[in-house]
């Protein structure tokens, strides 16, 4: 980004007729949409990473309760028809639809993930291993052998 706020202030110094002007206006909407596509491929990744740590069991209660929530919906497809299924989902939508207009209905699916943790919020949230001060002054890092010892 330096780089680009350095083109900036240059353009913007030679700015003198319109046509700068012009190319200027272009080359920031030009970065504004990059932006807006790096924000969105990230938000693409992290929602990859959050159902891959589903896979893995990083979070294991959440893990259990997608593996049970499956099973559970396997077995209902098995003994209901899917017809079945859907006509109580339209009347379920309708019925929310006429005795709660007001309703603010969520995503489910999007609370899930929010709980799951991305890999630069694992990174972010990574206990730091906490230092201990020696007496001469120094600092170094703790060795929980060393610590047991001293006790």
């Amino acid at each position: 980004k330096q780089w680009y706020q350095r083109r900036v202030r240059e353009v913007e110094e030679g700015a003198g007729s319109q046509g700068i002007s012009a190319k200027l206006d272009k080359f920031k909407a030009l970065f504004a949409t990059a932006e807006q596509i790096q924000t969105g491929l990230d938000l693409g990744a992290s929602i990859g990473e959050k159902f891959g740590h589903i896979g893995q069991w990083k979070n294991p209660f959440i893990t259990a309760m997608c593996t049970i929530a499956m099973l559970v919906v396997a077995v209902i497809l098995h003994f209901v028809s899917i017809r079945y299924l859907i006509i109580l989902w339209g009347l379920n939508k309708f019925r929310k639809f006429y005795l709660k207009p007001n309703l603010v209905d969520n995503n489910e699916l999007e609370d899930l993930l929010s709980r799951v943790p991305s890999f630069p919020e694992i990174e972010q949230f990574r206990q730091i291993k906490p230092r201990v001060s020696m007496k001469n002054g120094g600092s170094h890092d703790v060795n929980h052998d060393e610590i047991k010892k001293r006790s």
